[in-house]
């Protein structure tokens, strides 16, 4: 999804799930009681955006599941700030990921969606939902 800038580019997409390499695959398949990683990449171009790069500003970048169903909830799985970096206009894997250990979610089928604002400049804000999630009792 587009976000807000003004003039230039702010993009925010692709949601990654990933768990630890012992895991069965697909990663968007996790055991009840699992670690698992979430992230996204966001990018940013254009003088405003090079700009907050350049004052390393701060971005927060938020993750939410959504259940579907009568037996999976809605949960904030919490958030990550940390700042831009002069130059890098691309952020990605460790730039945006949460770490959830050992989840305690309900079986069931969630939609994730991540939330990336800047809380130091208000209206600058992107947002992506396009990954479904199973948990499962093993």
């Amino acid at each position: 999804m587009t976000g807000q800038i003004g003039t230039g580019t702010f993009d925010v997409n692709t949601l990654v799930v990933t768990e630890p390499a012992a895991a069965d695959q697909p990663s968007n398949i996790i055991p009840v009681g699992g670690d698992f990683d979430i992230s996204l990449t966001f990018k940013g171009t254009g003088t405003p955006f090079n700009g907050f790069e350049n004052l390393g500003t701060a971005y927060r970048v938020s993750y939410f599941l959504e259940g579907i169903g009568a037996n999976a909830d809605e949960r904030d799985l919490g958030s990550i700030t940390k700042n831009l970096v002069p130059g890098q206009g691309t952020y990605q894997g460790n730039d945006t990921k949460l770490s959830v250990l050992a989840n305690n979610l309900k079986p069931g089928v969630y939609r994730a969606a991540g939330l990336v604002t800047f809380p130091n400049v208000p209206g600058m804000t992107g947002f992506v939902e396009d990954l479904l999630i199973e948990i499962f009792q093993p």
